[in-house]
C-alpha cells in the first residue's frame, strides 16, 4: 500500500481502510525500530528497497 492508497481510504472514510492502514503504520514503526527483518521475506525485501533500507540493515 502506498501513501496514496493511504489517504484515499482516510478521505472515502473506509472503515476497512482505516483499520489496514492502521495496521500498516503499526508494521511500518516495528519495521523502523528493527529494521526490514520485522516482515517476511519478500516483503522485506521490497520494503528495504524502496525505502533505501537495504545499506542501513543489512539482510
Amino acid at each position: 500500500m502506498t501513501v496514496q492508497d493511504y489517504a484515499h481510504f482516510m478521505q472515502w472514510g473506509c472503515a476497512e481502510g482505516k483499520r489496514i492502514a492502521g495496521a500498516l503504520l503499526g508494521r511500518l514503526k516495528e519495521i523502523v525500530q528493527r529494521g526490514p527483518r520485522a516482515m517476511g521475506g519478500d516483503l522485506a525485501a521490497g520494503s528495504a528497497a524502496r525505502h533505501g533500507a537495504r545499506q542501513k540493515w543489512p539482510m
